[in-house]
């Protein structure tokens, strides 16, 4: 009968979430979906006053766009969010403008080069 050994989950666990090989994929996977999703952001020609005084700025939407390390005791992993208020009309659409999802676009990309979400 062969030997074993099991390692405690939690011990892995803490491993993988301090093993800075890991961490720095990680990030590096971060920082390649934030450049192709600002790549293919859109991005406006002019300013637009909004009804209520606020200002938009060519490029908040592309601007926000920004990717982090987030982790809990049990697992790690890197969000890729655009934070500007625009960005859920930008990747659905509204009644008056289609979506043009490039949320999804990356998501799709990074699958397509071996990575999961």
């Amino acid at each position: 009968m062969p030997a074993s050994a099991q390692l405690p989950h939690a011990a892995i666990a803490d491993f993988l979430k301090h093993d800075s090989t890991l961490w720095t994929a990680l990030m590096a996977a971060g920082q390649e979906a934030e450049d192709y999703w600002k790549s293919i952001a859109p991005v406006g020609d002019k300013e637009h006053a909004l009804k209520s005084g606020y200002v938009d700025h060519p490029g908040d939407y592309r601007n926000s766009i920004r990717h982090k390390m987030m982790h809990n005791p049990t697992r790690m992993k890197v969000r890729v969010e655009a934070t500007d208020f625009k960005a859920h009309w930008i990747e659905y659409g509204t009644s008056k403008m289609p979506a043009q999802a490039p949320m999804a676009k990356t998501r799709d990309y990074m699958r397509a080069h071996g990575f999961s979400s």
